[in-house]
C-alpha cells in the first residue's frame, strides 16, 4: 500500500491521487510506515520527472552557452561574458538588451521546474516554460539573422556551434514542458 508523502496517509494500491488530500501520488510507492509531513525520501532530483528533467537541463545548457563566444566573424567575437563586461553601448543597446535576456529567460525555467517539483506549482505550469522558452528562440533567430545579414558569410561561417546550441537548449525547454503537459493530461482522470 503507497502511502502520500504530502499527509502520510494511506492509499490503494492503483490510486493515482491521494485519497486524504488529492496530492498526486509519485510512481515511486514508498511503502512500509507512513511518511510524516516534511520528511523527504527521495530527492529533488528524482522526484523530477522525464520532461521536467529535459526543461531544466535544456535551460542550464543555455545559461552556459550564453557566457561561450557565439559570433565569430570579421575578427569580432561576442559572448554573454563580453556583454556583462563590456556594455550594452559596444554591443548595440537594444542587441545587448535582448541577448541580457536570454540567462534571465533560462533561471525562470530552472525556478519554475524546481517550484513544480516542490509541488507549489499546477500542472499548467508547463505553459508558462513554453512561454518563457519561445523568447529567447525568438531573440536568437532575429539576432542570428541581423548579424548574418550585417557581416555577411555562410550561418556556419559567421556563428559558433555555441551559439546554434543555444536556440538547441531552450527547444528543448519547451519539448520538455511538452512531455509534461501530455504526461500531465495522460494521467488526469
Amino acid at each position: 500500500m503507497p502511502y502520500c508523502t504530502e499527509c502520510g496517509a494511506k492509499n490503494d494500491d492503483d490510486s493515482r491521487y491521494c485519497d486524504s488530500c488529492g496530492a498526486a501520488l509519485s510512481q515511486i510507492k514508498v511503502s512500509g510506515q507512513p511518511i510524516a509531513k516534511g520528511d523527504d525520501p527521495i530527492s529533488l532530483f528524482e522526484r523530477l520527472t522525464f520532461g521536467k528533467k529535459i526543461s531544466a537541463s535544456g535551460a542550464g545548457l543555455a545559461i552556459i552557452c550564453f557566457f561561450l563566444p557565439w559570433v565569430k566573424a570579421c575578427g569580432m567575437s561576442l559572448s554573454g561574458f563580453e556583454i556583462a563586461t563590456k556594455g550594452p553601448t559596444e554591443i548595440g543597446s537594444s542587441g545587448g538588451f535582448f541577448l541580457f535576456l536570454i540567462p534571465i529567460c533560462a533561471a525562470l525555467i530552472i525556478w519554475l521546474v524546481y517550484k513544480s517539483a516542490k509541488g507549489v506549482l499546477d500542472k499548467n505550469d508547463g505553459r508558462i516554460i513554453i512561454g518563457i522558452s519561445a523568447v529567447p528562440i525568438l531573440i536568437l533567430l532575429i539576432f542570428y539573422f541581423k548579424v548574418k545579414s550585417e557581416l555577411g558569410g555562410a550561418p556556419f561561417e559567421v556563428f559558433t556551434f555555441w551559439f546554434l546550441l543555444s536556440i538547441i537548449s531552450f527547444v528543448a525547454s519547451a519539448v520538455g514542458a511538452i512531455i509534461e503537459m501530455q504526461s500531465d493530461m495522460d494521467l488526469s482522470p
